[in-house]
């Protein structure tokens, strides 16, 4: 969650803000902070936002194999890179 609750913390207003540092501070936060973490990550684009940079990077990594020729095993890290993107925690 590092670069989602970075971004959503740089765009979030002060009252957000401060209720999303003290769920990440309580080590023993429950099911339903988490879910208000994520919705405030949800409403300042934090989860979005780190989507598109991991697109972006997966994009890169791609355009760097492309100088291999096909394989196997080059397949399996598209596959594997694609994955990424869509698979849930």
């Amino acid at each position: 969650l590092t670069l989602p609750v970075i971004y959503a913390l740089g765009k979030a207003n002060a009252d957000d803000k401060k209720l999303m540092a003290d769920i990440i501070k309580d080590e023993d936060f429950s099911a339903e902070d988490f879910g208000v973490l994520i919705e405030k990550l949800e409403k300042y684009g934090g989860i979005d936002y780190t989507k598109k940079m991991a697109a972006s990077y997966i994009q890169k990594a791609k355009d760097a194999l492309s100088i291999f020729e096909s394989s196997a095993t080059k397949e399996m890290m598209f596959d594997i890179a694609d994955y990424a993107l869509v698979r849930k925690m």
